[in-house]
């Protein structure tokens, strides 16, 4: 494989109050020659600034219009990455013919990969080249809605194993968590609530296209999402 770009660490694509608003994740680019693919290949969380990533939840406005629900942190930093490189992986599929995208990712890694597989595709002009492109993501994050996920099981396959917890946490399914752990008084729970400790059914968000669960001992299965 020949390696056309590499961020070993996240970064700032400019200097920020907000640096989330600036946040491009650690990544790779490679011409892989064996799988006639050009691959983007995202890290999952590691430092501070993936972290600050991760628990931003709330989308900022262009990325809500883009994809309503969608995880604002991941969102966010995958329209600088997918920006960053749109030129670069449109020459590198116009230089090598019958070559596909892939991405993939893991962790906050896949979230930010599946976004970024979503720009780069509607970014390239032919439908050819859109359909040719397709997301891995390993240990995928709750990162948008049921029905936004079920819309991309033919571009994207995400990777569970057995009951590992990242992609099964969000704030919907934490919210009966956070209410339990509310004070009983009846004022204080109000308090509670009103402060947001217990959130809507819509705030449940799932891992991104078609679900493969990988329980121990190597044995997988499909999932309905």
């Amino acid at each position: 494989a020949d390696i056309v770009w590499a961020q070993w660490a996240p970064r700032l694509k400019r200097p920020s109050k907000d640096e989330s608003r600036a946040y491009v994740p650690a990544h790779l680019v490679v011409v892989d020659r064996a799988s006639r693919a050009v691959v983007l290949v995202v890290r999952g969380s590691l430092g501070l600034r993936d972290v600050v990533a991760d628990l931003q939840v709330e989308p900022e406005a262009e990325d809500a219009r883009w994809l309503a629900g969608c995880h604002g942190g991941m969102a966010g930093a995958a329209r600088r990455l997918a920006a960053l490189h749109e030129s670069r992986v449109r020459e590198l599929l116009r230089a090598n013919p019958g070559y596909r995208l892939v991405v993939a990712g893991h962790s906050l890694g896949a979230g930010v990969g599946f976004f970024a597989a979503l720009r780069l595709r509607a970014a390239l002009r032919s439908p050819f080249a859109r359909a040719r492109v397709r997301a891995y993501c390993f240990a995928a994050p709750c990162c948008l809605p049921l029905a936004s996920s079920r819309r991309h099981r033919r571009m994207c396959r995400s990777f569970v194993f057995e009951d590992d917890v990242v992609p099964r946490l969000s704030v919907g399914s934490l919210s009966p968590l956070l209410a339990g752990a509310a004070p009983r008084d009846d004022d204080d729970v109000a308090a509670h609530v009103r402060r947001g400790y217990t959130r809507p059914a819509a705030d449940v968000r799932f891992p991104p296209g078609r679900l493969r669960l990988l329980p121990r001992g190597g044995r997988d299965a499909d999932g309905g999402g």
